[in-house]
């Protein structure tokens, strides 16, 4: 069973997980540090996942998307995948 729905432009890739409650994004402009970050937050991640959805364009990028999860209370991890 596929538990995850994706969206992506050519700024940026976010995908939630549904059953384990978490949202990934990945930056795909800077692929020198290749930066991602993931939600640890738990509660009320739907809510967000909805807010994402909604604000979801061709123009957003990474930090909209972690600005959403600061705004909306969400801890996350960011680090570069490239270290």
């Amino acid at each position: 069973m596929n538990t995850t729905v994706k969206l992506e432009n050519k700024f940026c890739e976010v995908e939630i997980d549904t059953e384990r409650k978490q949202i990934t994004v990945r930056d795909l402009v800077d692929m020198n540090n290749e930066p991602c970050a993931y939600s640890k937050t738990k509660r009320g991640i739907e809510k967000v996942w909805l807010q994402i959805v909604t604000a979801f364009g061709d123009d957003m990028r990474m930090s909209d998307v972690t600005k959403i999860f600061s705004d909306s209370g969400i801890r996350y991890h960011y680090w570069c995948a490239v270290d």
